[in-house]
């Protein structure tokens, strides 16, 4: 038997297993992953929806094209267009845009002289007589009246302001779901 001492022949032992984390710091780490994730998307998502708000802030107004969207909306006399009006409220309809029930969705505002009953009562009887059918639901005056002819649905609210004119605001919903 020969022995070569020239070689190391210590003991090495293995190398420590691995430690691996507890299930509860793996799950800890998931959900603030899930968090941050949660919060970027919020972030990202609120972004696009200011610069959409911004960029149909800027859009020009075109009264002519509008009226002929409302189609067979009836007019309450002696109004006047409100273009600031037309615009706060198309600015508004981008942010919901995604949750109306509509393919289409037009929005005008006016001013009046005349009372809030005096308006609701008015579109009432016309758009009764076009076969429009009150919506069940939006009797209120704070809420406007809403109502109904098969996938058409034609909203009128109207605003009591301060001074000589009171705020007109209809809304015409094409391709409604049922």
């Amino acid at each position: 038997m020969s022995f070569d001492l020239g070689k190391d022949v210590s003991y090495n032992p293995p190398p420590p297993p691995k430690r691996r984390l507890s299930p509860w710091a793996v799950t800890g780490i998931g959900c603030l992953v899930l968090v941050v994730g949660a919060i970027v998307a919020v972030g990202v998502v609120a972004v696009q929806i200011s610069n959409n708000i911004k960029a149909e802030a800027k859009k020009p107004i075109n009264k002519e094209e509008i009226l002929a969207d409302l189609g067979e909306t009836p007019l309450y006399p002696n109004i006047q267009f409100d273009e600031q009006v037309t615009r706060a409220s198309r600015v508004g309809m981008m942010t919901f845009s995604r949750i109306i029930p509509a393919k289409k969705v037009v929005m005008a505002g006016f001013r009046t002289q005349d009372e809030p009953k005096k308006v609701y009562d008015w579109y009432s009887d016309k758009l009764l007589e076009k076969g429009y059918r009150p919506e069940k639901g939006r009797g209120g005056q704070r809420g406007g009246r809403a109502f109904r002819k098969e996938s058409e649905m034609i909203m009128v609210q109207v605003e009591k302001q301060k001074g000589e004119w009171n705020g007109l605001m209809l809304m015409r919903f094409n391709g409604m779901r049922k």
